[in-house]
């Protein structure tokens, strides 16, 4: 499982990687600026979800180890999705999010 998170994480970086140099291209490039910045700040939005689901969900596989009440489980699980539930709401503030 950790070899999993570890190659996630290396997609992440190269997602950013991705995005700097589009937003770099977008600085070469001033007539196609507004194309390649909406594409790099999308490309860079995906690498912040997905780190951040990854963090969830490492967090989560650690807790699931330790013998606990399910329901002390469920609130761990709340908390552990809210940083993900908030990336939403400020890629999609309208989305009607919990």
């Amino acid at each position: 499982m950790v070899a999993a998170f570890e190659d996630l994480l290396l997609e992440i970086d190269r997602l950013r990687s991705v995005g700097q140099r589009i937003e770099a291209l977008a600085d070469r490039h001033p007539g196609m600026e507004n194309g390649l910045v909406s594409v790099a700040g999308n490309i860079l939005n995906i690498a912040s979800v997905l780190d951040v689901s990854r963090s969830s969900e490492a967090k989560l596989v650690a807790r699931r180890k330790t013998p606990g009440p399910t329901n002390e489980w469920l609130c761990e699980l709340s908390s552990a999705i809210a940083p993900f539930n908030a990336a939403l709401d400020v890629e999609y503030p309208n989305r009607g999010g919990a």
